[in-house]
């Protein structure tokens, strides 16, 4: 909730506080700046036996990698190619382990312990080895030791992993967010400012409202990048209860619910229910990858429920890695199932992808 406050008031909009951390935003700027310059021209960074695509995003918070990691490793799947998927597994106990969470047979049991992205995206992608920890050397070596078949990684979260080498840099934008106020870490929501996009290949446009028209700065900025822009946009997949049996969407439109969250970007969640229709009577937003172990807080959030007038909890996926170990939410919890659905230009993307790919395998 606080880090949400900060972000509204300080973050997405310049203020006195952010003015007043401009001087320190500027030398996180020249430093994040450097250290690319550095490992371009001088240091020597991992090049990778498997074609490696990098999903990324230069701002501090959730811009919609994950679904799109999804949506993507999924489609090169469909198109019969053989894919695995490198995450941070932030947050996680197997952080620092770099280790396999599942394989082309199922879901492991120490994915419970990955954390919530690196579980939701295991969780989602069959047949399709995913892999979690920080050291992404480590990692794409343990995943191309035990697949030797392999034709791609995909790294979740990567823009800014500079010791290896990606074949394809990817990153997601949103018309939500956008850049934040314009100011780099603290000042701002840039992790680095946005001449480094300069250094992806292609840019996601992740869209919470289609038909409303870009905001004019913003739209002149995405061109002056100078890079291929593809329009896609969050939706609605499925919704679930705590037990995992799906329920029709026309079941719960209409019907008061509470929102409960701890991702990236909770406003964004919010948008796309209410513009699904239903009826959101209050909202808690909670740190990104909050974990809900704290039995006290979890008694607070049942009792505004109970209080609140409310049928339902809505809550993410990403939420329900957490909250399904806890039974005190199982009678009035809803979990949405978000995924990225891309505009049709997106075809041209993804072909020059599999071109890429199939043009490192025969140099290789």
């Amino acid at each position: 909730m606080a880090r949400a406050s900060w972000i509204e008031k300080h973050w997405l909009k310049r203020s006195l506080v952010s003015y007043l951390l401009y001087p320190f935003s500027l030398l996180f700027s020249f430093s994040v700046s450097l250290r690319r310059y550095i490992f371009r021209h001088f240091l020597p960074s991992f090049r990778s036996p498997v074609f490696i695509i990098s999903i990324g995003n230069i701002i501090a918070g959730g811009s919609g990698k994950t679904p799109f990691t999804i949506y993507l490793a999924d489609y090169l799947k469909q198109k019969g190619l053989k894919v695995a998927v490198s995450h941070r597994g932030y947050k996680g106990e197997l952080e620092n382990s770099n280790i396999l969470i599942s394989t082309r047979e199922g879901l492991l049991p120490l994915a419970d312990k990955a954390g919530d992205e690196a579980w939701l995206i295991a969780k989602r992608l069959s047949g399709i080895p995913v892999a979690a920890g920080r050291d992404r050397v480590k990692v794409i070596q343990l995943l191309y030791k035990t697949y030797p078949d392999l034709d791609c990684i995909i790294l979740d979260d990567s823009f800014q992993h500079l010791k290896l080498k990606h074949d394809l840099d990817i990153v997601i934008v949103n018309d939500m967010l956008r850049f934040g106020n314009g100011f780099v870490l603290p000042a701002g929501y840039l992790r680095e400012p946005v001449s480094a996009l300069a250094y992806a290949d292609v840019l996601i446009l992740n869209r919470f409202k289609r038909k409303e028209e870009l905001n004019g700065k913003f739209n002149r900025q995405l061109h002056d990048i100078g890079k291929p822009v593809v329009e896609g946009a969050y939706c609605l997949d499925k919704i679930f209860d705590f037990h995992g049996h799906e329920i029709s969407l026309g079941g719960v439109v209409g019907e008061k619910a509470v929102i409960n969250t701890g991702i990236g970007n909770p406003s964004g969640f919010e948008a796309m229910l209410k513009d699904t229709g239903i009826d959101v009577i209050k909202s808690s937003y909670f740190p990104d990858h909050f974990s809900y172990q704290d039995k006290s807080c979890r008694d607070r959030i049942v009792n505004d429920f109970r209080n609140s007038g409310a049928k339902w909890m809505a809550i993410t996926e990403k939420d329900y890695a957490k909250l399904r170990f806890y039974p005190e939410f199982k009678d009035f919890t809803l979990v949405f199932s978000i995924s990225f659905n891309p505009d049709n230009r997106i075809e041209s993307m993804l072909d020059s992808i599999t071109t890429k790919l199939l043009e490192k395998q025969i140099k290789d």
